[in-house]
């Protein structure tokens, strides 16, 4: 509802993108969120944290945040 909504792209699991998604003009960071019953392994967690870690080695400033789960489970 914003005039700028902030960027967004939904991963979706299986899928394979043709292009990458695109940085908009002045931003800063890359937020990836990952949300619903993180804790669950079939959820993807371990796969998003392991795609944030190579994208912060190529020198991609990228912050995971989950969302969902039991925080000692995790």
């Amino acid at each position: 509802m914003s005039e700028k909504p902030p960027p967004a792209h939904e991963l979706i699991s299986g899928v394979t993108l043709k292009e990458p998604p695109h940085y908009y003009q002045g931003q800063q960071r890359l937020n990836v969120l990952l949300f619903g019953r993180a804790d669950d392994p079939l959820k993807g967690t371990d796969t998003a944290a392991y795609a944030v870690g190579e994208l912060q080695r190529r020198g991609i400033d990228v912050q995971l945040v989950v969302r969902g789960g039991n925080p000692k489970a995790l």
